[in-house]
């Protein structure tokens, strides 16, 4: 898979926005459409699971960021506290920026920021 090349940054934003809905709803479907999990049921699942997207993208209370290049969200993170072991944190990029560092960056900008709240 070739790696999208742009000389934009990437930039960091709290999705909860009316005006980010479709850009986050496009990130989920891409998601949806993969045939890789994201959990604990790791590879060996077809793809991210409904619920685990959903939880993901969802408006809920606590902290949510997407990572955006040019209006397209490549990756989201959320601290989830339903999980059933205590607060969780979710996190997902899309395929073709996988490696390029934007996990990263969201994990630290997000518990930046619960760390805050």
């Amino acid at each position: 898979m070739d790696r999208p090349t742009t000389s934009s940054p990437i930039v960091i934003a709290a999705p909860d926005h009316p005006a980010l809905g479709p850009a986050l709803a496009r990130f989920a479907e891409e998601l949806r459409a993969e045939t890789r999990y994201f959990g604990r049921r790791g590879r060996a699942s077809r793809k991210p699971t409904p619920s685990f997207v959903r939880r993901l993208v969802a408006p809920a209370p606590g902290v949510r960021l997407a990572a955006m290049v040019d209006g397209r969200v490549v990756g989201a993170a959320r601290v989830d506290a339903t999980g059933p072991d205590g607060p969780e944190l979710r996190i997902a990029v899309v395929a073709e920026w996988r490696g390029r560092g934007v996990a990263r960056t969201l994990t630290a900008r997000i518990l930046e920021r619960a760390g805050a709240l």
